[in-house]
């Protein structure tokens, strides 16, 4: 359940370097909807182009110290929100930076931030697939918070919604999700009601760390 292996190992490295932040690291330009990915990787194009499309956020991370400080800069500029996670990696990771995850969501409201991993991410539609199988995830929380913050890998990306639940089948066996929502940019959800104002992709690139 959750990040396998090789994901804990990565948020590790996210949350030892928040002690030794790179002054250096560059600082994501939030303007722009695609910030920064490799023209070269086609499937990682695709899925921006679709994504931004339907209006999501997507900021690209080139290293572990580029997505920390991307991240801890994008959430400090949500001033008065408060921040939201089921995911302990994630809430941990947050705390690690200084930033406090609660876990229950009471009641919508236009501060309520929300951070989730996913299980993969969709090339052919710029979609994202998440699981109630992510730790703590039992409920879709995403749909009352204002801002759903998602934090993806590059290997995540996968072509089509039957690749993502080949992957869900192969990944989980017996153990199937009681729930799978595939979730796009605030600008598709037919129910206004139940969408995020707001949907941000952090998409790490961890192939040279």
């Amino acid at each position: 359940m959750g990040f396998n292996l090789l994901k804990d190992k990565i948020f590790n490295k996210i949350r030892s370097a928040s002690s030794t932040v790179q002054g250096a690291a560059r600082t994501p330009d939030f303007s722009s909807p695609i910030y920064g990915i490799d023209k070269s990787d086609d499937l990682g194009v695709s899925f921006a182009e679709k994504f931004t499309q339907t209006g999501g956020t997507f900021i690209y991370c080139e290293s572990i110290v580029h997505f920390q400080n991307a991240f801890v800069k994008f959430v400090k500029q949500k001033k008065n929100c408060t921040s939201y996670s089921a995911e302990t990696l994630i809430s941990e990771m947050a705390g690690d930076f200084g930033i406090k995850c609660q876990s229950q969501i009471d009641k919508l409201s236009d501060n309520n931030l929300f951070i989730s991993s996913c299980e993969s991410l969709l090339a052919d539609s710029g979609s994202i697939i998440v699981s109630s199988n992510q730790q703590q995830i039992q409920s879709p929380l995403y749909f009352h918070a204002n801002i759903h913050i998602i934090i993806a890998f590059v290997d995540q990306i996968l072509l089509s919604r039957n690749a993502g639940i080949r992957h869900l089948e192969e990944k989980y066996q017996k153990n199937s999700p009681s729930l799978v929502s595939i979730l796009t940019g605030s600008k598709s959800s037919s129910n206004a009601e139940q969408r995020p104002k707001e949907v941000v992709l952090f998409l790490i690139d961890e192939t040279d760390n």
